[in-house]
């Protein structure tokens, strides 16, 4: 019996601190007003894609290649004056049909024509071009890699290379 009634001392004050929590926790809350955090609803997202089928190709050095990328704006915003540059290996040359974009509203997409020109005495290899799509120090970019390999011509047909 000493037992049951220790332990019903203890569930009184447990209980008893659980109430005064909530009671105090409930005065204390109306003291204070609630922060509210207003969240971005509109939002900007730009992307660029490069067309299916040009992720991986073969480049003659000195000729010009036409590849296809498609620009998006996905978001919520209307965009504005997108630059268009690249990355690419040295003496390596990109120029974009169109140059620039100056407005690309909600949902809407943009095809760009990107005209990539290897260096005529390019060696031997794989090079990685890496697309940029800019406004307002916002980047997107979409890359792809393009082989350089042998030029084919008579030393192939006689059975040697170079």
């Amino acid at each position: 019996m000493k037992k049951f009634i220790k332990n019903f001392k203890i569930y009184k004050v447990l209980t008893g601190l659980v109430c005064t929590a909530l009671l105090f926790g409930t005065l204390l809350g109306g003291l204070f007003s609630a922060s509210t955090v207003i969240a971005q609803t509109e939002k900007p997202i730009l992307s660029l894609y490069l067309l299916s089928g040009y992720y991986y190709m073969d480049i003659i050095p000195g000729e010009p290649l036409k590849l296809y990328l498609e620009l998006e704006n996905a978001g919520s915003q209307e965009i504005f004056d997108i630059t268009l540059s690249a990355d690419v290996p040295a003496n390596w040359v990109v120029e974009y049909s169109p140059a620039s974009i100056d407005y690309l509203g909600v949902g809407q997409r943009k095809s760009i024509e990107a005209v990539v020109l290897a260096p005529s005495d390019e060696s031997r290899g794989e090079y990685n071009l890496v697309f940029i799509a800019e406004y307002q120090q916002i980047r997107t970019f979409s890359n792809t890699v393009l082989v350089v390999g042998d030029i084919p011509g008579l030393w192939q047909w006689v059975g040697l290379e170079r």
